[in-house]
């Protein structure tokens, strides 16, 4: 079995899978959220999410999903023999 770089997967595939891994980070970390906190989430997301530099944002602004995007990530990678560029 041989495992495709990320260099050689065509640009629409990688985002495909990214979406897919943040969507995932997300319903992971909606979950455990007060419907407060749930929503002022949504709008943070609503806010920013053109900006170049979401993921940086989102991040910085809760830690803990942070954590719960890289634990994704990771889970991702480990499956799919890839390595991790976050």
């Amino acid at each position: 079995m041989t495992t495709t770089s990320q260099a050689t997967m065509p640009d629409d595939l990688i985002t495909e899978v990214g979406q897919l891994v943040f969507e995932s980070a997300l319903m992971r970390y909606l979950v455990v959220g007060t419907e407060a906190e749930i929503e002022q989430f949504e709008s943070f997301v609503a806010s920013h999410a053109e900006a170049e530099n979401f993921i940086e944002e989102i991040c910085a602004e809760y830690p803990g999903f942070e954590m719960v995007l890289k634990d994704e990530v990771r889970a991702f990678t480990q499956n799919s023999g890839q390595k991790s560029s976050y």
